[in-house]
């Protein structure tokens, strides 16, 4: 991880260098202190609907799921 870019209610925004692609990416993942089942459906919830939006204005949505830490 480069830097951390900002936090909000349920997840922290991370800089982070993408080793495939060998490009700088932003990678959100979820607080620490929330890992409820109702903050990881909300957080799925988040994805979906970002990765559903087309604009030239909002990021896009390359990927997303869980690491086998959970």
């Amino acid at each position: 991880m480069l830097d951390e870019l900002g936090s909000g209610g349920i997840g922290v925004v991370y800089r982070v260098r993408h080793r495939q692609l060998g490009r700088d990416t932003a990678l959100k993942v979820l607080r620490g202190d929330r890992h409820s089942k109702e903050d990881r459906l909300r957080f799925d919830r988040e994805a979906r609907l970002a990765a559903s939006l087309g604009n030239p204005h909002m990021v896009t949505i390359y990927d997303y799921g869980r690491s086998e830490e959970g």
